[in-house]
């Protein structure tokens, strides 16, 4: 399908016994919209950093230990945007959401999530303050999946839900690129003569000045 893939996977044993790794799987296939990508497919771990309570409580009776991955990842999709993947409860992680501020246009969430309509609140949220799209892939078991984007228009922000456990499903949808990001830089497009996008959340601007000025200090 020569198509990029982000998987969530099940545990993965570590080197120590009874040690747990929790990750997510990036492929890039070795053509990618008709463009050499490299002479094999590449392939990347991402791993989560924070075991959520009960999942925390259920590994340590029976004698496993989560093994955390402290890493923050950012990629370069060139034309589809630039994206962050996170697995299922660091999507809660503060300090990681503000990192990705003013330097995404996606953000993916791989998660096994009981829970999925307070991830829905966090998705919206995040999607205005930091500002891109946020697509939730959650396990089918439970519903939950979602994509939402910063469009002006409530009836628009919505662009994907899954709702309701025990369901299987497999959409396509569309995702705002470039019009976002010429609204993060700055401009203002407009749709049929209606502002596309809400506002720049506070402070985002100056977020990107510093960015500015740190990458010529480099």
């Amino acid at each position: 399908m020569q198509s990029v893939v982000i998987a969530g996977l099940d545990y993965r044993a570590g080197e120590k016994l009874g040690e747990v790794h929790n990750e997510a799987l990036l492929i890039v296939p070795k053509r990618w919209r008709n463009r050499r990508m490299g002479a094999k497919v590449t392939t990347r771990r991402i791993g989560k950093t924070y075991a959520a309570p009960e999942e925390d409580r259920k590994l340590k009776s029976i004698l496993c230990e989560f093994k955390r991955d402290p890493s923050v990842w950012l990629f370069d999709g060139d034309e589809v945007g630039t994206f962050g993947v996170m697995v299922c409860y660091d999507f809660l992680d503060l300090e990681r959401i503000a990192m990705y501020r003013g330097k995404v246009q996606h953000l993916f969430i791989l998660a096994l999530n009981k829970d999925a309509t307070s991830f829905r609140h966090v998705a919206e949220a995040v999607a205005r303050m930091v500002f891109c799209n946020v697509i939730i892939c959650n396990c089918g078991h439970f519903g939950g999946s979602l994509a939402v984007s910063p469009y002006r228009l409530s009836e628009r922000r919505t662009i994907y839900k899954h709702a309701g456990a025990g369901l299987a499903t497999a959409q396509i949808i569309e995702l705002p690129v470039e019009r976002l990001g010429l609204h993060q830089k700055g401009g203002d497009p407009l749709r049929d003569g209606v502002k596309e996008f809400k506002s720049l959340p506070p402070g985002y601007e100056f977020s990107e000045v510093l960015l500015e000025k740190l990458a010529s200090l480099v």
